[in-house]
């Protein structure tokens, strides 16, 4: 490390050192070729994926209603649940 960036107190070096543990730990789940971690960046995949539609629709489609969406959004999924519960 250079000087001008080395830790100076005991808490610093332990701050440091606990960082660095918690990044070897987020990279190793990464890494790690398992269904749960495969889930898990497929869901944040989808996640991206929403996140994109939504700055294209309401931030170039001044006519574009947040509201109104969510509230058709809800409907169908209340539908949808009632026409389970019917079932």
């Amino acid at each position: 490390m250079d000087a001008p960036y080395a830790p100076s107190t005991d808490a610093d070096r332990s701050e440091m050192f606990t960082l660095t543990q918690a990044m070897d730990e987020a990279r190793r789940l990464w890494l790690a070729n398992d269904s749960w971690t495969r889930r898990r960046r497929a869901l944040e995949l989808v996640g991206i994926a929403y996140l994109v539609a939504a700055v294209n629709k309401y931030g170039s489609d001044p006519d574009a209603e947040i509201k109104d969406d969510l509230a058709a959004a809800a409907k169908r999924g209340g539908d949808a649940v009632k026409k389970l519960a019917g079932k």
